[in-house]
C-alpha cells in the first residue's frame, strides 16, 4: 500500500478536489477531474439518501465495478412508482462507467486525533463517529479520499489538512448565491480564499450557474441520466469577487447553451 495521508508534503504537491456535500458522488469528482491525487469532502449527512454505511457502500461498489450498473438498477426498480415514466422506457439501463475498476488499498472509519486537536468545538456540534479515509487504485493512478461527514461546511472552520485545493465541486448541494449571503457566509469565503490553490476553479449546476463559461454535460449520476456541469476559474484579486451573479444567458432546453460558452461532454 501506497501511504499518502497525513503527508502534507505530498499533499501540496498533488492535485486537491474539495467536495462540498458530495453525498456517495464519487464518480462525478472522477470524471471531471481525472488527474485528481486527493477528494476532500465536506458533507453534513442527509438521511434521505441513506444511512452513513449506506454512503459509503455505495461509493465502494461503484470503484470496484467501475459502474454504477448495480446501484442504477436497485435504484430504479425501488422507486419504479416514483420515477415510471423513465422507468417505462428502462432509461435506468444508461450506466455510467469510469475508465475502469478500482482496487480499494487502504480503509478506515475511526476518530482522528488530528482532527479533535484542530477543532475540538466540532465534537458535540456536527461530528458523529469519524473520518473516512479510502485509499484506491484508479486508472494506474493511487487516489485518497479523505470524508469528513456530518460537518457543517458553513459554521466551522475546515480541517486543517484541507488546503492547496485546485478545483472546488458544488454539484448539488452548493450554489454561488448561497455563497454571496451576507453576512452569514463570511466563514466560508474566508476559507475558498485561504485553501485555494494559486490557479483554482469551481464546479456547479449549470442551471443556477448560467454565466459560468464553461458548460460540461456528465453522465454521471445513478439518479440522473444526464447532467450539465459549469465550471469557472475562481479570480480572488477582486475585493468583492463573491458578489458577482451568474445567472441568464442558458438554455437548458435540450442541453444547449446560449452565448459564448465552451461546450464538452463527458459519458
Amino acid at each position: 500500500m501506497v501511504d499518502l495521508f497525513y503527508s502534507y508534503n505530498t499533499i501540496e504537491m498533488s492535485i486537491n478536489v474539495l467536495y462540498l456535500g458530495m453525498a456517495h458522488d464519487i464518480m462525478g469528482p472522477l470524471l471531471l477531474v481525472p488527474d485528481l491525487d486527493t477528494l476532500y469532502v465536506l458533507n453534513y449527512l442527509d438521511k434521505a439518501y441513506g444511512s452513513w454505511e449506506e454512503h459509503k457502500d455505495r461509493i465502494r461498489k461503484v470503484l470496484l465495478q467501475g459502474s454504477d450498473k448495480n446501484i442504477a438498477e436497485s435504484f430504479w426498480f425501488k422507486n419504479k412508482i416514483r420515477y415510471q415514466h423513465l422507468y417505462k422506457h428502462r432509461k435506468w439501463i444508461n450506466v455510467h462507467t469510469l475508465e475502469g475498476p478500482s482496487e480499494i488499498l487502504f480503509d478506515t472509519d475511526t476518530p482522528d486525533s488530528n482532527y479533535f486537536t484542530d477543532i475540538p468545538s466540532l465534537i458535540s456540534n456536527c461530528y458523529t463517529n469519524s473520518i473516512w479515509r479510502l485509499q484506491f487504485l484508479y486508472n494506474g493512478k493511487v487516489r485518497n479520499l479523505i470524508y469528513y461527514y456530518n460537518f457543517n461546511f458553513e459554521l466551522y472552520t475546515w480541517p486543517s489538512e484541507i488546503k492547496n485545493i485546485h478545483y472546488h465541486i458544488w454539484n448539488g448541494s452548493y450554489a454561488w448565491e448561497m455563497m454571496a449571503e451576507e453576512p452569514e457566509k463570511e466563514l466560508l469565503r474566508k476559507m475558498m480564499v485561504e485553501r485555494s490553490a494559486p490557479e483554482s476553479y469551481v464546479f456547479a449546476l449549470s442551471f443556477n450557474h448560467k454565466k459560468f463559461p464553461e458548460h460540461i454535460w456528465v453522465y454521471n449520476g445513478y439518479e440522473r441520466y444526464g447532467e450539465s456541469i459549469a465550471k469557472m476559474k475562481l479570480n480572488f484579486s477582486d475585493t468583492n469577487w463573491w458578489k458577482r451573479t451568474y445567472s441568464g444567458l442558458y438554455n437548458y432546453s435540450a442541453g444547449k447553451f446560449g452565448g459564448k460558452h465552451k461546450i464538452r461532454c463527458i459519458k
